[in-house]
């Protein structure tokens, strides 16, 4: 029997991007995450990007634009790929949500005062 390999990118292609999973209505958190974190390692100056405007928020699947600085989207995604494989998903279903995301954020937040 032979395995069947599919590009999910290209199953996926009118959308734009890999989807984690398919459930979610919004980009992964993870990858609007990594957006943040891309975003905030550019230096406008150096780079010699006339426009630019940083990326900081990230959407939920509840449909809530959440304000996130790079430094925390770094940390929230470091801690996601440090979960064991099999609980990662549940990790970024609840990350997905308003709720969940907000209570990540207060923890961080919270750790650096």
């Amino acid at each position: 029997m032979r395995d069947l390999w599919v590009d999910t990118y290209s199953v996926n292609a009118d959308r734009g991007e890999m989807e984690l999973d398919p459930g979610f209505k919004e980009k992964s958190i993870l990858e609007q995450l990594n957006v943040v974190i891309d975003s905030g390692m550019i230096d406008p100056v150096k780079d010699k990007i006339k426009r630019f405007k940083q990326i900081t928020r990230v959407i939920t699947d509840d449909g809530d634009v959440i304000k996130v600085s790079a430094a925390e989207a770094l940390e929230i995604r470091e801690t996601v790929i440090g979960i064991h494989p099999k609980d990662r998903l549940d990790a970024l279903k609840q990350l997905q949500t308003t709720e969940g995301m907000k209570q990540v954020l207060n923890y961080i937040r919270k750790g650096k005062k």
